[in-house]
């Protein structure tokens, strides 16, 4: 018969296993907040044939249950030694021995106690756990995938980034969530919204996962955790992220675009890559000719003219990625840049997409949006009206 044992110093309240919803950890970071961990133990390895006994110093708690009978039907009510508890062998219903080991471990880690397969004996002035029975070995053997021990390679204040395959994702080092296939690298998540948790201990939000995983990679300025973004294969969960949602820094935006024709990429990320930043220090300087600075003096003017002045001149460069006319640098308080293909046309054309860029900087808008249809349409009235101002001003 297997046996396991958990023990920390201090002598354990017996509201532990009585009242629900109460917490009281030393720990200032605790794994369990719910105040229901113990008791869910409980319940669910006698509910499995395994018996748990506590002691209080040498005081034995032993747990077991008791046929109880409420309307016609039979219940297994929990006995901590002749004391009835408030819950039954129903509490956790759906768990497994593995979560039950997961609650009392996690218990134990935030008291800074131990644990293992000793055996411990009890003393005066600890408390320890007894947990004994046939079903526990295959949960026991669980416990190296149930927290995540190792060193993380990368890490900030909202995440740790193991350098190892993994089917989990963690949170504050411990099992959260099962993916449907395996990730390329293992993450433990420690951002408090990200790493919020339901009641049965799985993660609440896997899109605040998701995003700061995605924008972990997008933002790093870490050479070699951003070679990640080239290596991901559509096998890997992290292929499916939502990568057409971020917003790229200047090491990722730089990788996938001397990549992106040496690889497929997944739709999302392929998405990303065609609205990606490019670095302007990889621009080569366009000489503008006599007639095409005069055009584009005369852009300026009409913006002037309008209400929409641009604060300094735009760069003009030989081209643009992805083959666009203008580009603003949203690290550059919205620079304009603009690329020879911009002079292709004519005057007129120049200055509509002179003056359309001008204005979107000033309203903050996409150019696609309703709000920024109905900004253009302001400002036509506006214009209007000031030109019937000023005709009945000179007719006056």
């Amino acid at each position: 018969m297997t046996s396991y044992f958990l023990s920390n110093q201090g002598i354990i309240d017996p509201r532990a296993w009585t009242v629900f919803g109460l917490s009281a950890k030393d720990s200032s970071n605790p794994i369990g907040y719910f105040g229901t961990g113990l008791k869910n133990a409980i319940a669910i390895l006698l509910r499995e044939g395994i018996d748990i006994t506590i002691y209080r110093g040498l005081e034995e708690v032993r747990f077991s249950t008791q046929d109880k009978e409420m309307r016609g039907n039979i219940y297994q009510s929990v006995y901590a030694n002749d004391t009835e508890l408030p819950f039954t062998l129903q509490l956790g219903k759906n768990w497994e021995v593995w979560m039950a080991l997961r609650e009392l471990i996690s218990n134990c880690r935030d008291e800074g106690g131990e644990y293992g397969t000793g055996p411990f004996q009890p003393c005066e002035g600890w408390t320890m756990i007894k947990i004994e029975g046939a079903g526990l070995t295959a949960a026991i053997n669980q416990i190296k995938n149930i927290f995540l021990d190792s060193e993380a390679r990368w890490k900030t204040s909202e995440i740790e980034i193991h350098e190892r395959e993994s089917k989990f994702v963690y949170a504050r080092g411990v099992l959260a969530y099962e993916l449907r296939k395996p990730s390329k690298l293992t993450y433990n998540i420690l951002d408090p919204y990200a790493s919020a948790l339901t009641e049965d201990r799985t993660l609440a939000n896997m899109y605040a996962v998701e995003n700061l995983v995605r924008d972990t990679f997008l933002k790093t300025e870490d050479e070699d955790l951003v070679q990640y973004l080239v290596q991901f294969q559509s096998h890997d969960w992290e292929d499916g992220l939502s990568w057409n949602y971020g917003d790229a820094g200047r090491l990722a935006s730089k990788l996938l675009l001397e990549n992106k024709t040496e690889r497929t990429y997944s739709p999302n990320l392929m998405s990303l890559i065609t609205h990606l930043r490019p670095d302007p220090a990889d621009f080569d300087d366009y000489i503008l000719t006599s007639e095409h600075k005069a055009w584009l003096d005369n852009a300026l003017g009409v913006c002037k003219s309008v209400g929409f002045p641009l604060d300094e001149l735009p760069k003009v460069v030989n081209k643009l990625p992805h083959d666009h006319s203008a580009w603003t640098d949203p690290d550059d308080d919205n620079r304009l840049y603009l690329s020879k293909k911009a002079f292709r046309h004519s005057q007129h054309r120049l200055t509509l997409l002179v003056l359309e860029e001008s204005i979107k900087k000033v309203s903050l808008l996409r150019t696609t949006s309703r709000e920024y249809s109905g900004y253009l349409i302001e400002i036509i009235i506006c214009l209007h009206k000031e030109k019937q101002d000023s005709i009945a001003t000179y007719r006056e």
